[in-house]
């Protein structure tokens, strides 16, 4: 039979009153009643079809043994008695009612099939082996002490007399009272029983989930009695601390913490049992120290106080602080402007370079748009194609003419990309931008100096071949005048060309002037007389409402060059300017000391109250043979030589004009 049954209850417990006096037939006879009590019990346990015919085989299996062996027994002492066959008759009924009982074991109800079959082997087992087995054993055990056949028999029956019937009036009466309420009972323990398993299986579902929800934590869990010995814990504290269980059992949560946070540990656990509490430490473990974020919350149970706590790893948390800082510390010492913006454009972020390039604060840009810094240079396309780009998840990469919180130009090469989120949505838009106007300038400066350097090139040789053609004029037209009878006017008419080569060959001269390099002798001089030499030249031609001012300050030191270059540059910058006033207004000369990289220079300022020179022109008032005067009145040649010349000297010249202001020329020299 199966190992599930229950066998606390017996609905027919063995009795002495059972046994013949026959061992091997007494211990048959057991195995009947045990075969019937764990009938019983499947009854009290709702028996299943498979353990069913685990009876009936059990049942087939005892008869074929015990008939077999009992029939044997009595062979040999009662062969031609009629008790044999008889008996034999009660063995064939008992095979042949299983065997009916089990063909109809599909038509009846479960139960009612083992109550049939219980009632069946409860009146075999009285008649059979209290009254047929029992008789026949008393016989021969009579005869085994002398007593012949009759005599034996004789005996069997009147110890039999009495007592059979009470014995078979007992087991039934056992059968008739007690089964229904012994299956009762035990349907009750079993019910129990089953209820119980439930709960045990619910209870080691249970534990197995919290040990899989407590092992999927990433962290640890532990419950500390309120000493702060640990109770339970998952396994990761084990592999953080590598010990064993057997050591962290009872072990002071203080003791796996570093000695530094150990005293803050200690005040927490002797907090206020109702209070939360966490604590960010270091535990201890083979690794070295791992920062931890502790927690613990009060927890009553089984009349004791616990505290209940997780512990949170902060390595990648700290690890990703760290990166933070160096990213944080890298944009903000970035020399390039870094503009964050949310989707819309607002600016959320700008680091240092960008409030030094622009001129605004941070405060004063975040929530507004980086059109505030536009200059209105850029067409209204560029943002469009910016915006299709940046929006559509690419980068857009440009320049822009931007503008200064003090109003002045600059010129950014940026680069704009999206932010994306976890989600892959577009979340913001960051700008990298290069200021690069001085790179700009310094392009232009190069190209400027290029060009001049070609069109030197180009007119030191027309110069050339100029002054071959001027000269033969001059000298004709001078040797005309010298004749005599000339036709009246003519002289004149000579004098006329002949002043004309002249003014020619001067031009002559200024292109060679332009186009010379390398052949100057260079000595010290100083700035202050060749200014007052020039002024002394101009008083005579200077209009009556042009006011000349001069602030020449004589301490400056002495620069390093050429006298009628620098008497040049002077005079061409003043003759500029006159022009510039238009007969009325002032001419300002200043010479003051500067300092660049510790070496002293020395700046020569000409400014004057003229008209100014338009945006569109500056770019372009050093280019050779570029002239905003009318035809006629200008070659183009000034100040591009003036250019020229200042470089050969090592030496820069800046210009700054207003329309309806005026303009001023800055000429820096390095001091001898």
């Amino acid at each position: 039979m199966s190992d599930t049954l229950d066998s606390a209850f017996d609905v027919f417990p063995w009795s002495v009153n059972f046994e013949t006096g026959l061992p091997l037939i007494d211990a048959q006879h057991r195995q009947l009643v045990a075969l019937l009590n764990a009938l019983a019990r499947g009854l009290g346990h709702d028996m299943d079809a498979a353990q069913i015919e685990e009876v009936f085989d059990a049942l087939a299996a005892y008869a074929d043994y015990h008939f077999a062996t009992e029939e044997a027994v009595w062979a040999r002492r009662f062969s031609d008695e009629p008790w044999l066959k008889a008996h034999q008759a009660t063995h064939r009924s008992f095979l042949g009612q299983v065997f009916e009982i089990k063909k109809n074991k599909d038509n009846h109800p479960r139960d009612k099939l083992i109550e049939d079959l219980l009632r069946f082997l409860t009146h075999w087992l009285a008649f059979h082996i209290l009254d047929a087995d029992k008789r026949m054993a008393k016989v021969i055990l009579a005869m085994e002490q002398g007593l012949q056949l009759d005599e034996a028999k004789r005996r069997a029956d009147e110890e039999m007399s009495g007592s059979m019937q009470v014995l078979i009036e007992t087991v039934l009466g056992m059968y008739d009272t007690l089964t229904s309420r012994t299956l009762s009972l035990m349907r009750e323990r079993s019910q129990r029983i089953k209820l119980e398993a439930e709960l045990r299986r619910r209870e080691q579902h249970e534990r197995r989930f919290s040990d899989a929800i407590i092992a999927s934590v990433p962290g640890l869990i532990y419950l500390l009695d309120e000493r702060g010995g640990l109770v339970r814990w998952n396994q990761r504290l084990e592999a953080w601390t590598g010990l064993t269980p057997e050591a962290l059992a009872g072990r002071p949560l203080v003791d796996l913490i570093s000695e530094a946070d150990r005293p803050r540990l200690q005040a927490l656990l002797s907090a206020p049992t109702a209070v939360y509490r966490e604590l960010e430490a270091s535990l201890c473990g083979p690794e070295g120290p791992r920062p931890l974020l502790l927690t613990m919350v009060p927890l009553q149970g089984e009349g004791a106080r616990y505290l209940s706590g997780v512990a949170l790893d902060l390595s990648r948390r700290a690890r990703a602080e760290s990166a933070l800082r160096r990213l944080n510390a890298a944009i903000e010492h970035a020399a390039e402007s870094i503009v964050i913006t949310d989707r819309a454009g607002h600016i959320e972020y700008v680091n240092p370079a960008f409030e030094r390039v622009s001129g605004y604060l941070r405060r004063e840009v975040i929530g507004r748009t980086p059109s505030i810094l536009k200059s209105g240079v850029q067409e209204r396309e560029v943002y469009v194609q910016l915006w299709r780009t940046i929006s559509g998840g690419a980068i857009w990469r440009g320049h822009f003419v931007n503008k200064h919180k003090n109003g002045t130009a600059y010129r950014e090469d940026v680069t704009i990309s999206p932010i994306w989120d976890v989600r892959g949505i577009i979340d913001g838009y960051v700008a990298v931008k290069r200021d690069v106007t001085q790179e700009r300038r310094l392009e232009r400066q190069v190209r400027e100096s290029q060009k001049i350097n070609a069109i030197g090139a180009l007119a030191g040789g027309v110069a050339h071949d100029l002054n071959n053609i001027l000269q033969p004029i001059l000298s004709y037209a001078a040797l005309a005048q010298l004749e005599e009878g000339l036709p009246d006017g003519a002289r004149d008419l000579l004098g006329e060309i002949h002043r004309a080569g002249t003014r020619a060959r001067g031009l002559v001269e200024r292109i060679l002037s332009f186009s010379r390099r390398g052949d100057e002798v260079h000595s010290p001089l100083q700035l202050a007389e060749i200014v007052r030499e020039v002024l002394s030249l101009l008083r005579a031609t200077l209009p009556c409402g042009v006011r000349v001012q001069t602030q020449l300050n004589v301490e400056v030191g002495a620069v390093l060059g050429e006298a009628n270059q620098l008497h040049q540059v002077v005079l061409n910058l003043c003759t500029n300017a006159i022009y510039a006033i238009e007969g009325q207004g002032t001419l300002t000369i200043t010479l003051s000391p500067q300092r660049r990289a510790g070496r002293p220079w020395v700046r020569l300022s000409v400014m004057d109250t003229g008209h100014g020179i338009a945006p569109d022109c500056l770019e372009r008032i050093f280019e050779p043979l570029y002239t905003t005067k009318p035809q006629g009145e200008g070659t183009g040649l000034g100040l591009s030589v003036i250019h020229d010349i200042l470089k050969g000297h090592g030496g820069e010249i800046h210009v700054e004009s207003a329309l309806g202001v005026g303009t001023t020329f800055h000429v820096d020299l390095p001091c001898a």
